[in-house]
């Protein structure tokens, strides 16, 4: 799920962005706030109300985290170019 949240998270920030006449910088900062992990504010919702699945919530945000700190560089890197 984590790697399907962050390649999806270009896929539908490339395809929104095609469709709106943003200035570059724009385009750019809207593209990485994309790519932000999930919020923790998921995890109490889910602990809150479905307390069964709270660990695998808990481990989705982590490894979210984690590839979101390794993509991140390489998309502002591309966005650079």
């Amino acid at each position: 799920m984590s790697v399907i949240h962050v390649v999806m998270s270009g896929v539908i920030a490339f395809g929104i962005l095609q469709f709106f006449p943003l200035d570059t910088p724009v385009k750019h900062a809207a593209m990485l706030l994309c790519f932000m992990p999930p919020s923790v504010a998921t995890y109490l919702w889910v602990e809150a109300y479905r307390p069964d699945d709270a660990p695998e919530v808990a481990g989705f945000i982590l490894i979210s985290t984690l590839l979101v700190l390794l993509t991140v560089p390489a998309v502002l890197t591309i966005l650079g170019t």
